[in-house]
């Protein structure tokens, strides 16, 4: 008996929470459009409603029920509720952007929806659907019916603008997603259609303008070749140890000007173990010797990467080439002689200079807008070891992922 009781009280708080109407300042505009001020009401504040109470000021007592024949507009606390139509809908939606393009917003029990109205359509408003649709019948290519939307619009005005205007607006449009936050950014870019030429590019060159951090992690191989033969050395045979790096940086591109070409400077980090085998120019018995030094590299890139191929609207080939400022850390160098079955070890035998200068070219494959790049690079050190007798020139070709945190094109 006691649950049961519970249940009921619960169950008739509950009902009674939900018919309560809550207050705020405000003010309405009536059917002879004439502005009245006092206090709002609704049920639920946190969907859009589509029922208002009001107590006008000086009134005391009466309160006047309001619908979307009663009110054509709502406002308060900051908040303006508008009557709309949209196809054979009536209802109450709340202003988000009000201009030549103005967006609006209807929020249910279950998402919200959004619709647009331009200055010349005043009667009638065009709600954003965000199911995806197919773009033609001769392939399988879809996108968003909102976007498909929002080019309709902007189709409108395409003769009045130009080719600079139309590609970054496309861009916008391109990447606007079904939200408050992204609808309201287009909106008022789109709106900034009629201003001059110098303003606008002042206004919107900056933020086409993009750059992305990016960072990811390979493998890179290490190749060295003896020239000449040293004295005590040999001809030395190296071996092609493999290592991971770790690389990050900054990207840039202007599609302002130039819309196939990138930029980038990157740090990078990864380190070797070389070993070599060689036979010395004056042969006795077993006479060999082996040489090894453990190396770690860190590199400053400069480079840039210019577009051969697009793939598919996500999928694009670069190539491109860097110029490398390149910190060599040398240590645990050693040369240990083999004759007549004894060894002689030799420490800090080969000097490696401490910066060195490299060039390269690299190619990348990018993926999911330009978010994700998989990417190959050749790397030939100019200035590695140079002695009398003997040169060692280094190569190094490497394959690694990285990750942009924005996507640049």
């Amino acid at each position: 008996m006691k649950h049961l009781l519970l249940f009921i009280s619960v169950t008739g708080l509950c009902l009674s929470l939900s018919a309560q109407v809550w207050y705020k300042d405000g003010r309405i505009v009536d059917q002879r459009n004439e502005v009245k001020y006092g206090k709002v009401g609704a049920r639920d504040w946190g969907h859009t409603p589509q029922q208002f109470f009001f107590r006008q000021v000086g009134l005391s007592g009466k309160t006047d029920t309001l619908d979307i024949h009663s009110s054509s507009q709502v406002f308060a606390e900051g908040v303006t509720y508008r009557r709309l139509v949209s196809g054979k809908d009536t209802l109450y939606t709340e202003i988000v952007v009000d201009n030549k393009l103005s967006l609006f917003s209807y929020k249910d029990k279950i998402e919200e929806h959004f619709y647009l109205q331009g200055s010349q359509d005043s009667d009638c408003a065009e709600e954003l659907i965000s199911r995806r649709v197919k773009l033609s019948c001769w392939d399988e290519q879809s996108d968003f019916e909102y976007k498909c939307q929002l080019y309709r619009w902007f189709l409108k005005r395409f003769d009045e603008l130009s080719l600079d205007r139309c590609l970054f607006f496309i861009d916008n449009i391109t990447k606007a997603r079904y939200s408050r936050k992204s609808l309201i950014n287009l909106v008022n870019t789109l709106n900034n259609l009629d201003v001059s030429d110098t303003t606008y590019q002042k206004l919107t060159r900056a933020k086409y303008f993009k750059r992305s951090f990016f960072a990811g992690a390979g493998s890179t191989l290490s190749i060295i070749k003896m020239e000449g033969n040293g004295d005590e050395m040999g001809q030395l045979n190296f071996k092609k140890p493999a290592s991971p790096f770790m690389q990050a940086g900054i990207s840039w591109i202007d599609p302002w000007y130039v819309q196939n070409l990138i930029g980038r400077f990157s740090v990078s980090c990864y380190s070797f173990s070389q070993k070599a085998n060689g036979t010395p120019q004056i042969r006795r018995y077993n006479d060999s010797t082996r040489l090894s030094f453990k190396q770690t590299l860190i590199t400053f890139n400069l480079g840039g990467l210019y577009k051969l191929l697009k793939i598919s609207p996500s999928m694009s080939f670069w190539m491109g080439m860097d110029i490398s400022w390149e910190i060599c850390l040398t240590s645990k160098s050693v040369l240990d002689e083999y004759k007549n079955l004894t060894v002689e070890q030799k420490k800090d035998y080969i000097i490696v200079a401490n910066t060195l200068v490299s060039g390269g070219l690299r190619s990348s494959l990018f993926l999911d807008y330009g978010k994700v790049e998989v990417s190959g690079y050749y790397k030939y050190m100019f200035d590695y070891v140079n002695q009398t007798h003997y040169t060692l020139r280094q190569r190094c070709l490497g394959l690694g992922i990285l990750y942009h945190f924005n996507r640049i094109f």
